[in-house]
């Protein structure tokens, strides 16, 4: 069908015809809006193939009724690190522009790091506490103990003084170290796997640097370069075994990698995110 304008430039109105997609390969029926030039498949023997732009029509209609109905269970998170605080997953949200309809106390199923994190802060705080009480008890007695001891006892008593107080400093550090924390100091360095000590880590890198491959990727997913490294270290028979999570942040659609590493070796990665 043509249709002829005011001034007669002729206009094919391609519509569900057949055609190969000028972006993906793939043969189906679809339309041009430029005579032919362009064609974009929208429906082939698999189903309907969506882009970016039917998303960005449908979310004005989709948005209030996702706001009213969406809830949020800590179990249903995909691909979470072992240890999470509040504020850490408030801002995982907020990169991923997920409305926050919600508080942290909503959220259903979450750890309770907060009371372990507690538990050891109190351990400090009693340390700390009997430390006081043992200087001020020497303080108080060191009249008396100057008339009855001689000055090995006064230094036996300080020394145990000063070693309940280096406890109540260890459990401190304890405490203050019992919170995870991401470092973004190394964001583009690929590390080898000997690098990394045993135990858990969560670093920031940028994709490229680490060597993701998103060429053969659909258009919607080649933005961004920005992620979260999860890496689980350890070490067992003189060598180093490591596995590490990728999952990037600032992309529209959640992408999700994995990779082992043994010594100074990686293998390849691998996608891990199903749509």
């Amino acid at each position: 069908m043509t249709n002829t304008s005011s001034n007669d430039d002729v206009r094919r109105m391609i519509i569900l015809d057949r055609g190969t997609d000028s972006e993906l390969g793939i043969v189906g029926l679809g339309y041009s809006p430029d005579n032919g030039e362009h064609f974009f498949v929208t429906n082939t023997i698999n189903g309907r193939v969506f882009r970016q732009r039917d998303i960005d029509m449908l979310w004005p209609l989709l948005v209030d009724k996702i706001k009213s109905t969406m809830s949020l269970v800590w179990d249903d998170i995909q691909g979470k690190p072992t240890l999470v605080t509040k504020v850490e997953l408030d801002q995982r949200l907020a990169k991923l522009n997920i409305p926050a309809t919600m508080s942290w106390d909503q959220i259903t199923g979450k750890p309770d790091f907060d009371s372990e994190l507690n538990a050891v802060k109190t351990t400090a705080d009693s340390a700390l506490s009997n430390a006081e009480k043992a200087q001020s008890t020497a303080e108080a007695n060191q009249t008396t103990l100057t008339s009855k001891a001689n000055q090995a006892d006064l230094e036996q008593v300080k020394a145990k003084v000063a070693k309940a107080q280096q406890t109540a400093d260890q459990a401190a550090e304890v405490a203050n170290a019992a919170k995870a924390t991401i470092d973004a100091s190394s964001i583009n360095i690929n590390k080898q796997p000997s690098e990394y000590p045993d135990g858990f880590s969560y670093e920031l890198k940028s994709l490229n640097v680490l060597g993701i491959d998103r060429s053969q990727s659909h258009s919607s997913v080649k933005a961004g370069d920005l992620g979260l490294l999860t890496t689980k270290a350890v070490s067992y028979n003189g060598s180093k075994f490591v596995r590490q999570t990728l999952e990037q942040l600032d992309n529209v659609r959640p992408l999700n990698y994995v990779r082992n590493g043994m010594d100074n070796n990686w293998s390849a990665w691998e996608a891990n995110t199903n749509w």
